[in-house]
């Protein structure tokens, strides 16, 4: 009986210590906010572009006819964290500065030099390592940080996707997020407009010199539809996706998830308070325990050998 209550002391301090520690490191934690948006293509714009796409297809192949991507809700994913948007979203919305607020002198509009025995000390090692020297941040620097903090997730059996985006304040949460999209769609409308303008102009000029009937009524079909993509792209909506949920962030923090990490502690402790009672309780018959193990055996506790040590 005097080993299992000894059982039962070692794997009940074992649940306080694990506790204590889940405690101070979620207190060490700074609280994340995020901001949730859930998007759909603008399914208008979607139509113009996928409508004579075959013909445009077979004519780009003997004309050189611009009929670029697809300007999906793929092709809109794919431009949030490249280098273009980041540039877009920094001349917009100084996103940098946000990001950076140390680094940044608003008085003298520039990055701030590293100074003190810090800096010379990692100036050196990057020196004697071959390491470049440190740059500001720049458009590459916030496409990295949006490739990594921005999550997209397909939802499943519909056409929409969800973006989220978490930072120390809701209301960066969602300037950042909404940015994002904002930067990524303007993108893709310059692009468009650009690729229907170059192809009314190439179709325009083909209709004075044609002289098939037929294939001048199917340039002059295709005419319509690349002034009709020309005059969407030029429209002051959203051009590539529309908001199903505009960005909204949570009120709360959503980091550190306290109870979750409460939990996981506890069930991590109790399988291996389980573990060490069993392997004493076995151990202390079958051989001689090391060293940690039989000063617990013997001050009956784990509380009273990490006291005693």
């Amino acid at each position: 009986m005097d080993a299992v209550l000894k059982g039962k002391w070692i794997l009940l301090e074992i649940c306080i210590l694990f506790f204590l520690f889940a405690l101070v490191f979620v207190h060490l934690q700074t609280p994340l906010y995020t901001a949730t948006a859930i998007v759909a293509p603008q399914e208008t714009n979607q139509n113009a572009m996928q409508s004579g796409s075959s013909a445009l297809q077979a004519l780009s192949s003997l004309s050189g006819l611009d009929v670029g991507k697809g300007g999906g809700m793929d092709e809109f994913v794919q431009l949030l964290d490249t280098p273009s948007v980041a540039a877009l979203m920094q001349r917009r919305d100084g996103v940098l500065q946000k990001l950076f607020p140390a680094s940044w002198d608003p008085q003298a509009n520039r990055w701030r030099k590293p100074e003190g025995i810090r800096a010379g000390i990692k100036s050196a090692l990057n020196w004697l390592l071959g390491l470049p020297p440190p740059t500001d941040p720049d458009a590459f620097t916030l496409a990295g940080y949006v490739s990594k903090n921005v999550i997209v997730n397909k939802i499943r059996s519909s056409n929409l996707t969800s973006l989220e985006y978490s930072s120390r304040t809701p209301g960066f949460s969602v300037s950042f997020l909404t940015a994002v999209c904002n930067a990524a769609d303007s993108s893709m409308r310059e692009a468009a407009k650009r690729r229907a303008a170059w192809n009314v102009r190439f179709l325009q000029e083909k209709l004075e010199v044609v002289q098939s009937a037929e294939l001048k009524t199917a340039l002059i079909n295709l005419l319509e539809q690349q002034e009709k993509a020309l005059m969407l792209a030029s429209s002051g909506d959203t051009y590539a996706f529309r908001f199903v949920q505009p960005p909204l962030a949570s009120n709360s923090p959503t980091w550190p998830a306290a109870f979750r990490i409460f939990a996981v502690a506890i069930m991590a402790a109790i399988s291996f308070g389980t573990i060490l009672v069993l392997y004493l309780f076995w151990a202390e018959g079958a051989r001689p325990l090391p060293g940690f193990l039989e000063g617990i055996r013997h001050r009956k506790s784990l509380s009273g050998f990490l006291l005693s040590a």
